[in-house]
């Protein structure tokens, strides 16, 4: 379904198509012996990783390349926005600093990309 027309794709007010999935790991290091043992500990003071694999809903052409532009621009900077169900909003970065355009139908397009959280 198109997004609305008044509705502008922006990365701090981004909506998400609801195939968008979350990952959260904890960061860790572990030292392993030669009879098998093996000591974990979390490795440093922000451990929780957390990453989203983002689609945008299919929205006008001039619309996704303008959200292009702004991907382009932020390049290895980071932004506010508040993941889906959550008030709150973290910074992010693109892990990769990469995206991908695909067309839906006609003069729909959409863009997948991934963040990470940015501590």
């Amino acid at each position: 379904m198109p997004i609305a027309c008044n509705a502008t794709l922006r990365l701090n007010t981004l909506s998400v198509q609801v195939t968008a999935s979350k990952t959260t790991a904890i960061r860790n290091v572990a030292n392993r012996f030669g009879d098998g043992y093996a000591e974990r500990r979390r490795d440093g003071i922000n451990t929780r990783m957390e990453s989203w694999q983002l689609a945008t809903p299919p929205a006008d052409l001039e619309q996704v390349l303008a959200l292009e532009e702004e991907l382009a621009a932020l390049g290895v900077g980071r932004f506010s926005w508040a993941p889906p169900g959550e008030e709150a909003e973290r910074w992010w970065r693109l892990e990769p600093v990469a995206w991908s355009r695909s067309y839906s139908t006609g003069d729909l397009a959409s863009i997948t990309f991934s963040i990470e959280r940015a501590n």
